[in-house]
């Protein structure tokens, strides 16, 4: 578990939180927490699952990693 301050999120982050990312082209991403770390240089990364709704219904998707603030930068909404 990590612990977030930021001015847009304040609490703790979780395995299995969920955030959501509405694209202009329709496409819903949906970002699963998997795990958090810090790596080496001190920076806290996030590792997910997203999922792409797409317009048609079809639905990927795949596991990336990204930096705490990069994450929060794109993932705005949480998803209860």
């Amino acid at each position: 578990m990590m612990t977030i301050r930021s001015t847009q999120h304040e609490g703790d982050l979780q395995r299995g939180d969920r955030f959501r990312h509405d694209r202009n082209d329709r496409v819903t991403e949906t970002a699963t927490v998997v795990a958090t770390r810090v790596d080496a240089q001190g920076i806290p990364h996030v590792r997910f699952t997203v999922t792409f709704a797409l317009p048609s219904g079809r639905v990927s998707e795949t596991e990336r990693s990204l930096s705490l603030e990069t994450f929060f930068g794109r993932y705005r909404a949480f998803v209860n």
